[in-house]
């Protein structure tokens, strides 16, 4: 997809929480040169938060909950 249409989908998700927990993957940007620092940023940050997710269900398996 176009940078916009990336842009309406977190948008619509909620924000960039929101696409991050839907699954919105860098891999749907189209790979164009002007979008390069875009799809590098998100999957670094679509890695660190598929960490927190993991640190927070060993977090919720400890507290029980």
């Amino acid at each position: 997809m176009i940078l916009e249409e990336f842009a309406s989908k977190v948008d619509w998700e909620g924000g960039i929480f929101g696409a991050l927990e839907y699954g919105l993957h860098e891999s749907e940007l189209e790979d164009t040169p002007e979008n390069q620092k875009l799809i590098f940023a998100w999957r670094d940050l679509r890695e660190r938060f598929d960490e927190m997710q993991e640190a927070i269900t060993e977090v919720e398996d400890l507290l029980g909950i």
